[in-house]
């Protein structure tokens, strides 16, 4: 028997991170519509079978994380310290879901990138920030007993989403830690919620925290 000798078969296939990562990287270069699965299987040397079993479609890679990210925020808005302001509940939810998603490695802002660049995902795009503000917006109707058609809702989940967005977009060009992005976007939405908190509590009825 040698000793050093290696068992034979198929080498480790790429794990999941890997495959989005590279995946990611082809989306920004060529074009999501341009990157075939084809190739993306093989700038990690995988087979489209062993691709299919992490991801369904090449959609999936961009929408997922996408989908996690909602379903984060909602569970922490869900889950926050009802003894704490409507608006306060909102941005500490804002900025632990981003905190939990916004890896140091870059492939969430890169997905971000993405998202916000790419023509051909402009539908998706749209669909997805909806369903983020509706996870806002049907927090406050449940907190603050406002009516589901009630104009508040909307309007702070809008302006909760507008700063959001403006931060990913001003941090795309810098060269700085994920942590320092979630910093930053805590600093901004703190001005914001604390403006917005006695209008909402005002037009609701509900007793000023």
């Amino acid at each position: 028997m040698t000793g050093s000798s290696q068992p034979r078969g198929r080498p480790p296939a790429s794990s999941r991170e890997e495959i989005e990562a590279k995946a990611i990287a082809l989306f920004l270069e060529r074009g999501f519509a341009a990157t075939t699965v084809t190739a993306i299987a093989a700038a990690c040397g995988v087979s489209k079978t062993s691709f299919f079993r992490y991801y369904s479609s090449k959609s999936d890679i961009v929408w997922l994380a996408f989908d996690v990210h909602i379903a984060r925020l909602r569970s922490l808005l869900a889950e926050s310290d009802p003894s704490v302001p409507a608006l306060t509940a909102v941005r500490l939810a804002v900025v632990e879901a981003l905190t939990g998603d916004a890896d140091e490695q870059g492939i969430w802002m890169r997905r971000f990138r993405l998202i916000d660049t790419s023509p051909e995902l402009r539908d998706g795009e749209s669909a997805h920030w909806i369903l983020w503000a509706d996870a806002v917006s049907d927090f406050l109707v449940e907190r603050i007993g406002c009516p589901a058609d009630h104009v508040v809702p909307p309007v702070v989940s809008g302006a909760v989403q507008s700063l959001f967005l403006a931060q990913l977009r001003s941090w795309l060009p810098l060269s700085e830690p994920a942590g320092m992005l979630t910093r930053r976007l805590d600093a901004e939405l703190g001005p914001l919620c604390e403006a917005l908190q006695p209008w909402v509590d005002e037009s609701c009825g509900a007793p000023v925290s």
